[in-house]
């Protein structure tokens, strides 16, 4: 983590829906992770694979199965409703569709007032005021207050709603996909807003993701997620350049290439279909897809640990060090087998790497 302040501390947080004629969903399976004061974390993985559930599940809509939400050493999940009103200013949360988000047949100066008027925050005349000057922060027009929202486009809408989240002062900020229904240009507007702000009031991130390369330039963590559980959590530069878990490196190696000539490597991944939640594999639960399925991974669920490297991963064979070709020479030459020793050879490649 960035440092050693806890902010965040989630402790085996399992969230379930009804899927009727009693069956459940198990949407996050026995998650556990910790985010530092100004750190931000970055959560990616597929559509469906529980990223908003876990995010919802953190502010408490709705609380979760089971599991601990400890912000600031207090357990969201076991405080009262009014404990919880009290506590959830300093946790907002974006939300993904920005337009869904915003009441149609409310101004927008009324909108971003609304958390003040829900503190009860001063005067009437103040909380305009406050509001007026937000929608400049987050570069809206102040003029454009007594619009609605069906008059802005969708990048002013996600505006408008960053807006509203900042008002109530938070310490955590949850980013649920902020920026996967806006074009590229404004994603690069809405990003650097998200920066600034967070940069200014110290607020601690949580943002979540599909696209990897968005997230690599954002976050100083990141966490994979698959199926509802997490696989991998690393620092945002080690996860990239080597990534310890297949399915880590599946979405690495698809991100696209801005050079249509370069030659790019691949994970491949069985042609399977992606099992349902309702049904989960036994074991791994990615080793349905995964290529380097072995007899373990039907019979044994993998729990995520640190691997030694400053990661943590949820395999049961996780990937080698991708060594320099110097180091590769030399030990070739002096008759080692590559595989073995894998700490010495990591620490051979990090001294010998131009």
């Amino acid at each position: 983590m960035k440092n050693g302040e806890v902010l965040l501390d989630i402790r085996n947080l399992t969230v379930e829906f009804n899927a009727g004629k009693g069956r459940k969903v198990c949407a996050v399976s026995d998650v556990s992770f910790q985010m530092a004061k100004g750190e931000t974390l970055g959560l990616v993985g597929e559509s469906g694979c529980g990223k908003s559930s876990l995010a919802r599940a953190i502010i408490q809509l709705p609380r979760p199965a089971s599991g601990q939400v400890n912000f600031n050493g207090e357990d969201l999940t076991a405080v009262c409703g009014k404990r919880l009103r009290r506590l959830r200013p300093r946790l907002q949360m974006i939300f993904q569709d920005s337009i869904a988000a915003l009441n149609p047949r409310r101004k927008v100066g009324q909108t971003i007032a609304m958390p003040l008027n829900i503190i009860r925050k001063g005067r009437r005349e103040d909380r305009i005021a406050m509001a007026r000057e937000m929608m400049k922060a987050v570069g809206l027009d102040p003029q454009s207050s007594d619009r609605r929202p069906f008059e802005f486009s969708g990048g002013q809408c996600q505006r408008i709603q960053i807006a509203r989240a900042l008002m109530a002062e938070p310490e955590l900020l949850i980013c649920d996909e902020p920026v996967s229904s806006l074009d590229v240009s404004i994603q690069a507007q809405i990003i650097n807003l998200l920066e600034n702000q967070r940069t200014r009031r110290g607020l601690t991130m949580l943002f979540i993701s599909h696209d990897m390369a968005v997230v690599k330039n954002v976050c100083d963590r990141v966490a994979v997620m698959y199926l509802g559980k997490l696989c991998e959590i690393a620092p945002a530069q080690d996860l990239y350049q080597t990534p310890a878990h297949p399915y880590t490196a599946a979405l690495i190696s698809a991100i696209p290439s801005p050079d249509a000539g370069l030659s790019q490597s691949r994970t491949h991944l069985k042609n399977a279909e992606i099992p349902s939640p309702l049904n989960p594999p036994s074991g791994c639960r990615f080793h349905t897809r995964c290529p380097r399925t072995r007899p373990l991974c039907y019979e044994s669920e993998p729990v995520l640990r640190d691997n030694g490297q400053g990661k943590q991963v949820a395999c049961h064979f996780p990937l080698r060090i991708d060594l320099n070709p110097k180091i590769k020479k030399l030990i070739s030459r002096a008759g080692y087998r590559l595989g073995n020793s894998t700490l010495l050879l990591g620490l051979l490649s990090y001294c010998f790497s131009s």
